[in-house]
């Protein structure tokens, strides 16, 4: 188990975008000191009333962070 904080903050760019940029904290899983710090950029836009896509940029501000990551999914609402 780890500590972790994120701090973020989202705006809702129109009636089918919304975007949000973190930064998160987290202690890493090894016994060191080391923190992972990290700050991301979250975008999701709906298609319509039940598709939508979403991606995560984020990237690594500390040494032992992952450097850069992202993520992209496309999903559908039941």
């Amino acid at each position: 188990d780890t500590d972790r904080l994120t701090l973020s903050a989202g705006y809702l760019l129109s009636s089918k975008a919304y975007g949000s940029l973190s930064y998160t904290k987290q202690n890493s899983i090894y016994d060191t000191d080391e923190r992972l710090d990290s700050v991301a950029l979250y975008l999701s836009y709906f298609f319509d009333r039940h598709w939508f896509v979403s991606g995560e940029i984020s990237r690594g501000v500390s040494d032992a962070a992952t450097d850069f990551s992202s993520v992209v999914n496309i999903g559908y609402y039941f």
